[in-house]
């Protein structure tokens, strides 16, 4: 989930105007990396985890204060049309992928920050349902986390108008 809250910081960056546009270079904001693969990949990229290389509250409100900007919320949890890649289905066989955020398969906007171990956050925008789950489990992935999404999604269905 670090990678996710490292995504989000982006958005407050881009609000603050630190970073122009996911679309510049990383080099632009990292001079140690120019010249090298990083450095010659844009930020959107990097937040996909599809720069090529290896790298090992659903508003972003908070008590009335707007922590990271709606818009950049909206971006990182929203499957692109130009990014068909991502999307729910051919980023994996079930889950799609925004910026270090997984975007799940349902008519409606929905996403999950997964770490590791079984621990999720899972956010409706539409219904500003939230579940958190925080187990620790011995493997990094588990049969349990079928039973997790399903939980999710029965909740949402129940609880949030459906999907």
């Amino acid at each position: 989930m670090v990678k996710t809250i490292v995504a989000m910081l982006f958005g407050v960056a881009m609000s603050e105007g630190r970073i122009r546009s996911v679309d510049d270079l990383a080099a632009a904001y990292v001079p140690e990396l120019k010249g090298s693969e990083y450095g010659k990949t844009p930020i959107r990229d990097l937040l996909h985890m599809s720069s090529g290389m290896t790298v090992n509250e659903s508003s972003g409100c908070w008590q009335g204060n707007q922590i990271i900007p709606k818009q950049w919320i909206i971006d990182a949890t929203t499957n692109r049309n130009s990014d068909p890649q991502l999307a729910p289905g051919a980023a994996t066989p079930f889950l799609g992928y925004g910026y270090q955020v997984w975007i799940l398969p349902e008519s409606r906007r929905m996403f999950a920050l997964l770490g590791a171990h079984d621990q999720y956050i899972f956010v409706d925008p539409t219904s500003k349902l939230i579940m958190v789950q925080t187990a620790v489990r011995p493997k990094p992935i588990s049969p349990e986390d079928a039973e997790t999404f399903h939980l999710w999604l029965t909740i949402v269905k129940q609880l949030g108008g459906g999907n």
